[in-house]
């Protein structure tokens, strides 16, 4: 059995699991009518920060306005790792938790431009969960879900000369799974565990991105929410940092954020 996932999708050249945490997932649950959370969710997972991912979407209602070719490549990138997931569970093999490699913050700097890395002062917008249909379908069930969540720029601190982005836009970041009411009325609940650190609607955050290599979208990995209007870790990795006494950002005002994040790079650039 392979683990070659995380909740927060990691490219290979990043060191640090920044937003990762250890939970059973299941694959799929189905139903004929939606249930409330609190009957689905168990009592250890009612305070997590994703729980309001196991909020259904309505699929018949859905709006999704990416490019056809941008929804062909994103399909593609994940229908591979859905189904081995889905043939998985038919086999009724326990496809358990990603494993979560931490690294000691004190070889990790808190800022770094690693891995094409774009920094941005950012809000969680709104979010999408897309159906991927696997080539042998045999009920609505058998549906495979991956969740886009939409961010818009308030602010770029930094990021490399080839990046695209602009303030005032938009970009996606994606996870697998989701929950999905189908066109047949049933509600799926895949890929979801519990999360005691994940980005919130309606939230702000510092984030620490870095590009998918198809599909025009992006991986978190690291990020503060700043919400409050200070910095407050919310990926493991930062945490850790935070509770050994050995963050700057903890804490610290948004408005003395830019000029962190600008200084730390630029020392880095200069190594």
């Amino acid at each position: 059995m392979r683990f070659d996932y995380l909740r927060v999708l990691i490219t290979a050249g990043l060191l640090t699991v920044g937003c990762s945490n250890t939970a059973r997932i299941l694959w799929s649950q189905s139903t004929s009518s939606p249930q409330s959370q609190s009957a689905r969710l168990p009592a250890k997972f009612t305070k997590a920060e994703n729980e309001w991912r196991q909020t259904p979407v309505d699929l018949a209602t859905q709006q999704d306005n990416v490019a056809p070719l941008t929804r062909a490549a994103r399909n593609a990138y994940w229908k591979p790792k859905l189904n081995e997931y889905r043939v998985a569970s038919q086999k009724g093999l326990d496809i358990g938790s990603p494993i979560v490699r931490y690294l000691d913050d004190r070889l990790d700097p808190e800022i770094s431009t690693n891995a094409g890395s774009i920094w941005v002062l950012a809000q969680c917008d709104h979010y999408r969960v897309i159906p991927i249909t696997p080539d042998a379908q045999v009920s609505a069930s058998d549906l495979m879900l991956y969740t886009e969540i939409i961010f818009k720029i308030n602010q770029i601190l930094w990021q490399p000369k080839v990046s695209l982005l602009k303030e005032g836009e938009y970009f996606d970041a994606e996870f697998e799974g989701g929950s999905a009411k189908t066109l047949q009325g049933e509600v799926l609940l895949q890929r979801i565990g519990s999360e005691k650190y994940f980005v919130q609607p309606e939230h702000s955050y510092l984030l620490q991105i870095v590009p998918s290599p198809v599909g025009n979208f992006y991986y978190i990995n690291k990020q503060w929410d700043i919400t409050s209007g200070k910095a407050v870790p919310d990926c493991l990795g930062e945490v850790m940092r935070a509770s050994h006494g050995r963050s700057k950002l903890n804490e610290m005002p948004i408005s003395d954020i830019p000029e962190y994040v600008s200084s730390s790079i630029a020392k880095e650039v200069e190594k």
